[in-house]
């Protein structure tokens, strides 16, 4: 399980039932995703799609987990998709391939049913493309949020472990300023961070083990990390934010160079 930043991180407070319930004030929120990425070209010189869903966990406070109705009286999952160009940087005798986002859209989604069946990290998925969560009556948005126009969202992979951060700007629904219930005006920012700890191709190649061959491949991806909030800084600073990551599930593809 992925920890939640020991740094301390602005405080939030959430109305667990927005119709009058549990509040609960934290500084984190942990998650799991799964993510299938499509890449076309090479992994060194390429273009990608991706998407892919994350649910929450547990909400955190100055690392420690928090008791809540989360997962218990409801859950909170989010989709998204994302396109981006993939490029390579070398390592010693190891070429890794990183990924730089152009577009991020995720929605996040309240849902009054607690309990769902958890995806399989299964490369033939891919053919049923099973990696979002099903929005039904009983689901509410809660906010949408877009990539912050300027941040580099670059994947790196130390010591076989893909690391993200992604930034993306946030907007509230009126039922999410239900549910967001402090500070007033909500954070304008939300900040993801995390690792990936699975990552395999659509032919069941295990990407942190091995060799990637040149050509359209696909990943899939699951992984855990961490959501928290900021306001958004002076507009010189804004282009800096999220200048050191991955995005949510990438994958990483590492490619032996030819000898």
């Amino acid at each position: 399980m992925y920890a939640a930043p020991a740094a301390a991180a602005p405080e939030f407070t959430v109305d667990e039932n927005p119709v009058g319930g549990n509040e609960v004030t934290a500084d984190a929120m942990v998650f799991l995703f799964t993510a299938f990425t499509d890449v076309d070209g090479t992994p060194d010189a390429g273009t990608f799609t991706q998407e892919g869903q994350v649910r929450y966990t547990t909400f955190t406070l100055n690392g420690v987990d928090l008791t809540a109705g989360l997962n218990t009286e409801y859950k909170l999952f989010g989709n998204f998709t994302a396109t981006g160009s993939s490029t390579s940087v070398a390592d010693g005798s190891i070429t890794e391939a990183e990924g730089l986002y152009d577009t991020f859209e995720f929605t996040l989604y309240y849902d009054r049913t607690p309990t769902d069946t958890p995806l399989d990290l299964d490369p033939s998925d891919s053919v049923v493309d099973p990696f979002r969560y099903e929005v039904d009556g009983d689901t509410e948005t809660v906010l949408t949020a877009s990539l912050v126009l300027g941040s580099q969202t670059i994947q790196v992979i130390p010591n076989e472990i893909i690391t993200f951060v992604i930034d993306l700007e946030i907007a509230l629904t009126p039922f999410g300023e239900q549910y967001f219930i402090d500070p007033v005006p909500f954070y304008q920012l939300q900040l993801n961070s995390g690792i990936a700890v699975n990552a395999i191709t659509d032919d069941g190649f295990d990407v942190f083990d091995g060799t990637v061959a040149s050509g359209d491949f696909s990943v899939i991806s699951q992984g855990t990390g961490a959501t928290t909030f900021a306001r958004v800084p002076e507009p010189a600073t804004l282009a800096l934010l999220g200048f050191g990551l991955a995005g949510i599930g990438i994958g990483g593809w590492r490619r032996r160079k030819a000898a």
